[in-house]
């Protein structure tokens, strides 16, 4: 991703001085607005510019850490290689299910929802970075879906909310629309993203139907795609629970001192048990004797509550 992004960089340094004199009748508003306006907003708008024709055109999506990093996605440099490793050893229980050594068969272990009991628990930030680790992965295909049609924060912070390619409310709208017009490459090997689409007041409908869970069947039709799905949280709303439907296995954050034992309780209690159920306990402060020191994420098997209650004191 940081090569992504000094090749971004590149690509949209300003011209020299020397390639601008041409436009001499322009030069004065040009020198006024360089003056005026803050590098940073010039940088932001040609970024934007530059997301927004590669949504028209088909070319890839950058995922450029920098940027990821300001919007709250990927983390900063001094801690990446822990957060990495923390998302490698997340992975694992998933993978186990897709691959069939977990504990018990798993249909559907595939598809992938990623969800909380409220707001503000990190599944955003957990779902970008669960796709970008299982991305890493040789053998699997990974596409990363927003499936949180109230927000659409990964859509937003990733730059193509609004944009003209189709996203998942326009495919389970329309079904004359073609899967492929919404899958958006991007730069990162093996990862695809699909935006959360246009704004439907049925959403919950659109995605507890049966066009749902026929379109993430053909999705995964290819033996080595995983979907990871970016929900909206259990509680508050009533689309994550409908989407629950049509995934094999659900990964529940929790953030670790902040979410009420009751909350969570609530939020698992209508979900179908025979799904392949996680909880991950985010941003359990370690012990100072730690290695690394900081915080550190856990994911256990809904059913395990002793565990939970211990790392979360």
């Amino acid at each position: 991703m940081e090569r992504a992004a000094d090749k971004l960089k590149q690509e949209t340094r300003p011209q020299p001085q020397s390639e601008q004199r041409g436009n001499a009748g322009h030069e004065s508003q040009a020198q006024a607005r360089h003056t005026s306006i803050p590098d940073s907003l010039v940088d932001e708008v040609v970024a934007r510019r530059e997301r927004t024709a590669a949504t028209a055109t088909g070319a890839q999506l950058i995922l450029d850490a920098p940027r990821l990093t300001a919007a709250g996605l990927y983390p900063p440099p001094d801690i990446e290689d822990r957060i990495e490793n923390e998302y490698r050893r997340i992975k694992r229980p998933l993978l186990a299910n897709v691959t069939g050594r977990g504990v018990m068969p798993v249909e559907d272990a595939r598809i992938v929802m990623v969800t909380s009991a409220q707001a503000g628990e990190g599944k955003t930030y957990t779902a970008f970075n669960l796709a970008y680790s299982l991305a890493q992965e040789r053998d699997w295909q990974v596409t990363l879906i927003d499936g949180d049609n109230t927000r659409s924060t990964l859509s937003r912070k990733l730059g193509v909310a609004g944009g003209d390619r189709p996203g998942l409310m326009d495919l389970l709208s329309d079904p004359g629309i073609d899967m492929g017009a919404a899958l958006q490459p991007t730069n990162v090997p093996r990862l695809t993203f699909i935006a959360a689409g246009s704004r439907h007041e049925d959403a919950a409908e659109l995605l507890a139907s049966r066009e749902m869970t026929n379109f993430l069947r053909r999705l995964t039709a290819e033996p080595g795609r995983i979907a990871i799905i970016d929900t909206t949280p259990l509680l508050g709303s009533a689309e994550a629970l409908a989407l629950s439907e049509s995934v094999g296995q659900i990964l529940v954050v929790i953030k670790a001192g902040v979410t009420p034992r009751a909350a969570v309780a609530a939020a698992v209690q209508p979900l179908d048990k025979r799904k392949a159920i996680n909880l991950l306990l985010n941003q359990v402060v370690k012990e100072h004797g730690d290695a690394y020191g900081g915080y550190s994420s856990y994911v256990y098997g809904y059913g395990d509550p002793q565990k939970m209650r211990a790392q979360s004191r």
